[in-house]
């Protein structure tokens, strides 16, 4: 089917592609650099999302773009790794609010580096985040315990030559559609995370023994949370549904499954206009009158108000 592309567009992939994996080859080097000073120190970590998709979510971290390395450390351990990474050089990006954020301020070296407009560029600098939870429940009013558990299931990964530590594939897939529920709340763009999330349910639709043992790790709360992404990798690209996953989205209660048949596309149509069908899901969502109240507020009300010297325009 490439071969019906224009010269240019063949080109074009083919030098992304040579770029990606030559950013990946240094984004790896960074973070082995960072866990064994981070080891050296006794800070204990798990690396999230990025390469560790691979390979269940993508079949090669060089063919899947990343741009922050994501790393975990217990809520006790957060500073004295920020100390680790500072003494390797890396400072704090200073120009962002990181208040609603999982993680604290992104960690990055200085350098003289500049924007080319060349997303994978190998020379990109590349940026660590140090994450001090695994779902804030205060950003999201939406309670779920238990993802504090997925730290005690943590696992070595070899993948080849590679190697890191991971969530344990069933807290993986968790974490990632909790990841999307996250950013459906939010308004960000989720297509590329729900598509690795149906990359994987079409490997694994079958995998009994899989499936099992996410039942059995996780809350009827936790998987009912989770089969929103599931039914949005579903329904955009037509994967199979586990038998698993069949009997939680069927759990679901009948507003939220309204939801589901009735703004199941949103998601996809904020990439090209606002909207704020996720802040609606986020109030079904939200644990308490007071939590609703406040989605309410923030939904309804503007965060500023124009001073009265403001000019229209």
């Amino acid at each position: 089917a490439t071969a019906e592309f224009p010269a240019w567009v063949l080109e074009r992939l083919a030098k992304n592609t040579r770029d990606n994996r030559d950013r990946f080859e240094r984004i790896y080097a960074t973070y082995r650099e960072a866990r064994v000073a981070l080891e050296h120190a006794g800070i204990p970590h798990v690396v999230l999302k990025g390469f560790t998709q691979a390979p269940e979510f993508v079949s090669d971290p060089r063919l899947r773009m990343q741009s922050d390395i994501d790393l975990f450390c217990p809520p006790e351990h957060t500073r004295d790794a920020e100390a680790v990474l500072t003494s390797l050089g890396y400072r704090p990006v200073g120009c962002q609010d990181f208040r609603a954020a999982d993680h604290i301020p992104t960690l990055v070296r200085p350098g003289s580096w500049t924007w080319q407009g060349n997303m994978y560029d190998p020379a990109m600098p590349n940026s660590i985040e140090i994450h001090f939870c695994l779902w804030n429940d205060k950003v999201s009013l939406v309670p779920v315990p238990e993802v504090e558990l997925f730290w005690q299931r943590r696992v070595m990964v070899n993948n080849g030559d590679l190697n890191w530590v991971a969530l344990s594939p069933p807290d993986k897939v968790a974490y990632l559609a909790l990841h999307i529920l996250r950013d459906i709340l939010s308004g960000d763009w989720v297509v590329h995370h729900v598509r690795e999330l149906a990359c994987f349910l079409q490997a694994y639709a079958r995998d009994a023994e899989f499936w099992r043992e996410w039942h059995n790790l996780h809350s009827t709360h936790l998987r009912r949370l989770q089969m929103f992404a599931f039914s949005l990798a579903q329904s955009w690209f037509s994967c199979p549904m586990p038998e698993a996953a069949v009997s939680s989205l069927s759990a679901l209660p009948p507003i939220q499954e309204h939801w589901l048949e009735h703004h199941g596309g949103s998601p996809l149509e904020a990439m090209f206009g606002l909207n704020k069908d996720g802040r609606l899901l986020h109030w079904l969502l939200a644990n308490s009158p007071e939590a609703r109240n406040f989605v309410l507020r923030r939904t309804l009300l503007p965060r500023s108000i124009p001073g009265p010297r403001t000019s229209a325009k």
